[in-house]
């Protein structure tokens, strides 16, 4: 009996169609995960540091905003808008209020321009090892198939199509798990920068409730 080839390439190339099909759909899958984890890097990245800058300008007591710090500019034209609304007799506390109020609104619209497309990674993460896992039944039935209808329980007969099965576990691990790393890790990262940003946000309303020595006292 020949030699059975049970290299990765035949054995993709023998494959079924099913399983070919999600081979195609896991690589698909990869391609987008690795895309998304690419802009998140990057959006990430630039995130953090505006929050940096924007914790930093805030306990700086500085008054002019650099143009380096897009992020501590839109907060603060939020809050100055806010601000303008103010009515005759509001009390300090009530002015208070709607700053905290409309920076805390300009933060979450932050976070949630930065969390675009980060759930698709977890959709990734849970739903690629069961797009592998069907294709494995769907390569293992039909090794039994061939089994049955060549009527030969040799190994050199079931191995093709076991092989060509586990590949698709493989693969869907493999998109699987950077994908839930990706996930967790950019969702620590966001969640971190996130609670800097509310903490920098309690801050500069504090210091626009003091009595005004300079700084943010009549920032807003």
């Amino acid at each position: 009996m020949p030699p059975v080839d049970l290299s990765l390439s035949s054995l993709l190339l023998q494959a079924t169609a099913g399983v070919q099909v999600v081979l195609l759909v896991l690589a698909g899958c990869s391609v987008l995960c690795w895309g998304v984890i690419a802009e998140k890097v990057l959006v990430l990245g630039r995130f953090q540091r505006q929050a940096r800058a924007f914790d930093h300008w805030v306990r700086s007591g500085a008054t002019a905003i650099p143009a380096s710090q897009p992020l501590t500019r839109r907060l603060i034209d939020a809050a100055g808008q806010e601000g303008s609304k103010t009515a005759v007799g509001d009390t300090l506390n009530a002015q208070r209020d709607r700053l905290e109020r409309a920076l805390r609104d300009g933060v979450a619209a932050e976070c949630l321009a930065v969390e675009k497309r980060l759930p698709l990674l977890a959709a990734l993460g849970s739903a690629s090892p069961f797009i592998g896992l069907f294709g494995t039944v769907w390569g293992i039935m039909h090794a039994f198939l061939g089994i049955a209808q060549s009527q030969n329980t040799s190994l050199a007969t079931v191995a093709p199509g076991i092989a060509e099965a586990l590949i698709t576990t493989a693969v869907g691990l493999a998109v699987a798990i950077p994908a839930s790393v990706a996930y967790n890790a950019c969702a620590s990262v966001q969640g971190r920068v996130s609670r800097l940003l509310c903490l920098s946000v309690a801050e500069l309303v504090r210091q626009t409730a003091l009595p005004a020595t300079g700084g943010h006292a009549d920032a807003a």
